[in-house]
């Protein structure tokens, strides 16, 4: 694929995550996560690291709804990895600052990590 499919790709990847919490869709978004998946961050000062798995509780028990928008700032790829910065406004209430890792596994770009801090 040249650039421009892959930055498609990654950008579909991220309206993926945005309409799964959205809507609750864990299995959507068990599709874009990397099974040993995991996340980091801080949430009203309080450092956490969890397992993705605890996000798909959190939007399958509360979805976030329409008010949730999520913003990409930037997205590196190079070859099978790939980054990508956004913003996501309105999270169950917050706003965080998100940083996903990606790989491409078997031609299919998967979410390794979401490493986040909470900016509002």
């Amino acid at each position: 694929m040249n650039q421009v499919h892959e930055v498609r790709a990654i950008r579909a990847l991220i309206d993926v995550y945005a309409r799964g919490c959205r809507t609750g869709d864990v299995a959507g978004l068990k599709e874009i996560f990397h099974a040993d998946a995991k996340m980091y961050g801080s949430v009203d000062g309080r450092r956490a690291e969890q397992p993705i798995t605890r996000m798909f509780e959190i939007v399958a028990a509360t979805p976030t709804g329409d008010s949730h928008q999520c913003d990409i700032v930037s997205i590196q790829q190079t070859g099978d990895a790939a980054s990508v910065l956004f913003v996501e406004e309105d999270f169950l209430g917050r706003s965080y600052m998100d940083h996903f890792a990606l790989t491409r596994h078997d031609g299919k770009w998967l979410i390794v990590s979401k490493v986040y801090q909470q900016i509002a």
